[in-house]
């Protein structure tokens, strides 16, 4: 059959259909975004020569051709054997607009979302570089636009749906007059009058309250896994910049959507209501009642003949208001996917040995908040020493964290200037020397192994395989994390405690140190949620560690006993906005 039908497809050419859907859902209105993501749709089903829309004109004239049947003829064996011919009908077209429908889905994510990837990197890039702190919009898009596609998806699959049904609907009403039969006497037809309320009463009650119930199947474990992922991704956006792996991870998770948008479950919350199981059923038995219910009152008068073609319009006019209502929910993703320009990363800066790693002028450090500027450092001049531990202390919001991503580069400054061993610098020049752990360090949903090796050169982790792991039981052992040592490949790092999570991290931290050459750490509350004594072996270990290995360690804690490990304190001033910097003494250490 399906052969059958693949062979009247090609007598109808693709353009006519691509022209018709462009004229009905693209107007000169429309936002330049908004019809590039009608374009997006079109060309998806173009991709497999409008296999779906076919499908979908053959299913709306199949159904319109089983009550037409009921509307202008009184013969019974016409009503029931068109009955039968739409059920048998509606089950197998039903199948494969299925079929083709899986496809469109899957294609129309995978082809989105490869653009995306590809142009997202290098917007993440650029913003990063231009201290524009946009990795929380980035999240969003990502977050949202893969799920919104597919609304706007089913959406558009709606408004073709209903201008189907309304061209079906003239174009049978062109055959009404081969059709037609005239009314009965003046007591059959009072009684056809009250039958027919009575039966749009209970229909309208009972079979159309019935297809309103149907539970919404689209929420899921696997979809609630694919968003955590994502979440988890831009959760880890510093670890993987730093270790250059975003474009593998953004492959991952569209890796992950894919798998998702395999999954029956999923996809149902999608597709098309009509072709469902469930669905066919409902109207099948819709066919049933409606067609008993014409034999009984043998009246083809009574069904208004144009009723239905205005019912259609109607409905395709409100659907297109509920699609054009849609489209802004991916007007950010489309932006990016248009964004196809190249962003060329700044080069490392050569390690130079130097007195001060950092070096601060007459800098001013600000943020906005609700439009309102606020300024939390004016006027900083500061040398920070290579190969030392920095403490920075202050009051909650008096700019420690702020004062990090200013040297990293992750933030704005308002004035003055900011080098690196002397020079100009930029994120990028510095990345490969860098390590970011923060009170909220996040693990990716893998082994633990994974997450601790993350970053490392395959080469490296190859060809000392044995002396990673020996290190990684030793500090596993150190940090109170031996019980997870047996399963250290297989068990799920985000099935870590808060304070196992932060450990985690830290243990990354110190083998990033030994196999990656990590010279600069910026650690901000990163031992918040250990107690006491695991604070001090941590920082106990960081130390010797950095007699073997130097690096230099800028740090924040809430603990104002872990100043004793450091060589400089800085003190800031919340009301003068200013820094006091001062050599640590043996007094600090008691």
């Amino acid at each position: 059959m399906e052969c059958v039908y693949e062979e009247i497809f090609k007598l109808l050419d693709d353009s006519y259909i691509e022209n018709l859907l462009k004229l009905i859902l693209i107007n000169n209105d429309m936002c330049e975004n908004d019809k590039t993501m009608i374009e997006i749709l079109i060309q998806n089903d173009k991709n497999i020569h409008f296999k779906r829309i076919k499908y979908l004109f053959l299913l709306e004239l199949n159904t319109n051709f089983g009550y037409f049947a009921d509307r202008v003829n009184d013969r019974i064996l016409f009503k029931i054997s068109t009955a039968l011919f739409t059920i048998l009908k509606r089950n197998i077209l039903s199948k494969l607009y299925r079929e083709n429908e899986k496809i469109v889905m899957i294609n129309l994510e995978k082809t989105c979302f490869e653009k995306f990837n590809k142009n997202i990197i290098s917007v993440i890039f650029e913003n990063i570089e231009n201290n524009n702190n946009s990795d929380s919009f980035i999240q969003n898009v990502y977050l949202e636009s893969y799920n919104n596609i597919l609304i706007i998806f089913e959406n558009y699959t709606i408004v073709i749906k209903h201008l189907f049904d309304f061209i079906t609907e003239l174009m049978l009403l062109l055959l009404t007059p081969l059709f037609f039969d005239q009314r009965h006497g003046v007591v059959r037809s009072t009684f056809n009058v009250f039958f027919a309320i009575g039966y749009m009463i209970s229909e309208f009650f009972y079979i159309f309250k019935e297809m309103e119930e149907e539970d919404d199947e689209g929420t899921n474990s696997d979809y609630l896994k694919t968003k955590n992922d994502i979440i988890n991704v831009f959760r880890n956006i510093n670890i993987i910049i730093e270790n250059n792996t975003i474009k593998k991870e953004l492959s991952v998770t569209l890796n992950n959507i894919m798998k998702l948008l395999k999954s029956d479950n999923f996809r149902k919350r999608y597709e098309l209501n009509r072709t469902k199981n469930d669905y066919v059923k409902k109207l099948d038995k819709y066919k049933i009642i409606e067609t008993l219910a014409s034999l009984i009152i043998n009246d083809a008068y009574l069904f208004n003949l144009t009723a239905a073609s205005e019912i259609a319009m109607v409905e395709l006019g409100e659907d297109m208001v509920q699609l054009n209502k849609k489209l802004p929910m991916v007007r950010d993703f489309i932006n990016i996917l248009l964004d196809e320009k190249s962003y060329c990363i700044a080069k490392t800066i050569s390690w130079i040995p130097s007195e001060n790693i950092f070096s601060l002028e007459n800098v001013t450090i600000e943020y906005e908040e609700n439009n309102i500027t606020n300024i939390v450092l004016e006027n900083i001049n500061l040398n920070i020493e290579t190969n030392k531990l920095h403490y920075i202390n202050g009051d909650s919001g008096s700019g420690k964290t702020s004062l990090l991503n200013a040297l990293m580069k992750r933030m704005k400054t308002k004035n003055g200037s900011i080098k690196f061993i002397g020079l100009d610098y930029n994120y990028f020049n510095i990345r490969p020397y860098l390590s970011y752990v923060t009170s909220e360090s996040a693990l990716f949903s893998r082994s633990v192994y994974y997450n601790v090796t993350y970053g490392l050169n395959k080469k490296i982790v190859s060809e000392q395989n044995n002396e990673i792991m020996t290190k990684i039981i030793e500090y596993m052992n150190l940090f109170g994390l031996e019980n997870v040592i047996p399963n250290i490949r297989t068990k799920n790092a985000t099935k870590l405690s808060k304070g196992q999570t932060q450990r985690v991290a830290i243990l990354r931290l110190f083998i990033q140190i030994i196999f990656d050459d990590r010279r600069i750490l910026f650690l901000d509350e990163f031992t918040s949620n250990v107690d006491k004594a695991m604070e001090r072996t941590i920082f106990t270990e960081l130390k010797n560690l950095q007699k073997i290995h130097p690096f230099t360690v800028i740090y924040t804690s809430h603990n104002v006993y872990n100043r004793k490990y450091s060589d400089y304190i800085y003190e800031i001033d919340s009301d003068k906005r200013s820094i006091n910097k001062k050599v640590t003494t043996e007094n600090e250490c008691e």
